[in-house]
């Protein structure tokens, strides 16, 4: 079979070559602009500041910084010192949040009721501390995963915060959105300058991979910081988490505390 001859100018070959002859580098790059707009557009990650950034459907980039994560918790612990303080009831809470029950059965029961010698708030004491054990990590996860829903909260209560919040999260969703279709030119002008008459386009090309690198760090570091203006509010009592409001509105244990008459 003959091989295609790149010099033919009639027939098919010669129409393939001519066309080919049209499309200068210049027609290259516009054509393959509007590819990398196009790719661009498909990838583009979702940036809602709480939520995961998903690149396909295994892989997930951080979403909030480890201070933030580290205020949260403080936050956490804040909520549960107040529920020990008023002894909240340990069985309310396992009801409120649907918990893992600590005691399955009657037998369990008595096992529980005779190793605390019956007295009820060393019992209500242990039970309030499992629950508040097992409650710490869905708070966590439902804090940082409201974000978003906090932010709307931050809106009505505080619009400067939220216009922080705001103004953060449009600056990262930019800089992450046109990362992709910078990064696919950068690809292309660095194969087109494999041509040796085309000399400069390589280094155009790692100019604007640098330039990804510096867009994905600041769409980051933007992201974090809006995400920081939330957890600062919600540090400061601005807005809270509903699950913790929630635990605020567990009742407390009904103990008698009045002092006993003095002997005379």
């Amino acid at each position: 079979m003959p091989l295609p001859d790149k010099d033919a100018t009639t027939g098919v070959m010669g129409a393939i070559n001519a066309f080919g002859n049209f499309l200068t580098p210049t027609i290259y790059v516009g054509v393959l602009s509007f590819l990398a707009y196009v790719i661009g557009m498909l990838l583009m990650v979702d940036i809602k500041a709480g939520s995961v950034i998903r690149l396909g459907r295994r892989l997930s980039l951080p979403y909030i910084s480890r201070s933030d994560l580290d205020v949260i918790n403080a936050h956490i612990e804040s909520a549960f010192h107040r529920a020990r303080v008023r002894r909240v009831n340990g069985f309310e809470i396992e009801r409120e949040f649907r918990l893992r029950s600590m005691i399955d059965g009657e037998g369990e029961y008595q096992i529980f009721h005779t190793e605390n010698q019956g007295n009820e708030r060393m019992m209500d004491d242990e039970w309030r501390e499992y629950s508040l054990k097992e409650l710490r990590t869905p708070v966590s996860e439902e804090i940082v995963q409201s974000i978003p829903s906090l932010a709307i909260k931050l809106q009505d209560k505080n619009p400067l915060l939220y216009g922080s919040y705001d103004r953060d999260r449009s600056e990262s969703e930019f800089r992450l959105s046109i990362a992709p279709p910078i990064a696919m030119l950068s690809a292309q002008f660095i194969i087109l300058g494999m041509d040796r008459t085309l000399t400069l386009w390589p280094w155009a090309g790692y100019i604007g991979l640098i330039a990804v690198v510096a867009l994905v760090v600041k769409g980051f570091q933007k992201r974090f910081s809006s995400v920081n203006v939330v957890v600062t509010a919600l540090e400061i009592g601005t807005i809270e988490s509903q699950m913790i409001s929630r635990l605020e509105a567990v009742p407390a244990d009904k103990y008698d505390d009045k002092p006993e008459p003095a002997s005379a």
